[in-house]
């Protein structure tokens, strides 16, 4: 069960951990970084369900 929960888990925090590295090598704030990355899924979401349900 807990090596259930590590592989669920840590794809989270190398993803938490690329993501604070490379707002310390850029500078930007990681907040910025998570926001632009929140908008690009919704924006790809909106692209693929417009997809989907044209005749």
């Amino acid at each position: 069960m807990f090596s259930l929960l590590l592989r669920v888990i840590s794809p989270f925090f190398i993803f938490l951990g690329i993501m604070f590295l490379y707002s310390y090598g850029t500078g930007q704030d990681s907040r910025q970084i998570l926001d632009a990355l929140l908008d690009l899924v919704s924006l790809v979401g909106a692209h693929i369900a417009d997809a989907f349900n044209q005749p």
